[in-house]
């Protein structure tokens, strides 16, 4: 089990990250409704910003009950603007569907932080009960 971890955080720590986000919603999400979240998440943000994105998930599950998630994001340095982190915001909220207001946070990564680290914590948790999920979009 050690190699496939320590392959993940070389693989996640080997790539270009712009942010460490956390995702939330208002309703209850399941294993298959985040995993469609985060399809239409990414698919939003690469069809409106039309450039390169990246985005690795995980779904946890949460403390009352359901899930919810943590990724990191890459878009290119010339996007990373106040135009995109709000378009990042909106592009979220847009997929979340109702008129309810949905939690995403942004935290511009570090590589020395490590958040590859962080997410691959949830991973192991999912895998250890079998109940999470996780993926790259490329």
């Amino acid at each position: 089990m050690q190699n496939y971890k320590d392959a993940y955080i070389n693989f996640l720590d080997h790539q270009k990250w712009s942010w460490f986000c956390t995702f939330t919603t208002a309703y209850k999400l399941t294993l298959k409704s985040s995993r469609r979240l985060m399809d239409r998440f990414f698919y939003s943000i690469k069809k409106s910003e039309d450039h390169n994105v990246r985005l690795f998930w995980v779904a946890e599950p949460n403390t009352v009950e359901g899930y919810h998630l943590h990724g990191l994001l890459y878009v290119p340095n010339s996007y990373q603007t106040q135009k995109n982190y709000n378009n990042i915001i909106n592009s979220y909220q847009n997929v979340c569907g109702d008129n309810n207001w949905h939690r995403i946070e942004l935290q511009r990564f570090e590589k020395g932080n490590k958040a590859s680290s962080y997410c691959l914590k949830h991973i192991e948790r999912a895998e250890k009960s079998n109940n999470g999920d996780y993926d790259i979009y490329i």
